[in-house]
């Protein structure tokens, strides 16, 4: 599993190449430079570990929001939603705090507007529930 980690660790990425699974973390606050750096990251580092020699394949993503802070980056979202689902990415498992709580609901609700560009997203307590639905759906 090939490990990658910007901006001091606000940006956390683990690439199961095998399971065509990327494993994320991302905290804190983030602004216009947070989304360019995580866009470049998956470009230039991450994209290219799942579609080697340029050939795009299904791939899933497990992101853990719970040290997430709503940002007003929405639009960026969107785009990088659409350009993730563009090159393959079918399947994101989002991992918030308790689900019933109103961070989670905020998260949620951020993420929904942004995070629904061509592939299918669940909520999870946990890392074992996320691994869980992506391997029912063949992760």
């Amino acid at each position: 599993m090939k490990a990658i980690t910007k901006l001091g660790g606000k940006i956390d990425f683990k690439v199961d190449e095998k399971r065509r699974i990327v494993y994320e973390t991302n905290t804190g606050l983030w602004k216009k430079p947070e989304i360019e750096e995580y866009q470049k990251t998956h470009e230039q580092e991450v994209e290219p570990l799942l579609n080697k020699g340029g050939v795009v394949k299904p791939w899933a993503k497990i992101s853990d929001i719970r040290e997430y802070k709503m940002s007003m980056i929405v639009d960026e979202i969107n785009n990088h939603s659409s350009w993730a689902s563009k090159r393959g990415l079918t399947h994101v498992a989002m991992i918030v705090n308790d689900l019933a709580s109103a961070k989670a609901s905020l998260v949620k609700g951020q993420i929904n507007r942004s995070a629904t560009q061509g592939h299918k997203t669940e909520y999870f307590d946990t890392h074992e529930e996320a691994e869980k639905w992506l391997a029912q759906n063949g992760f």
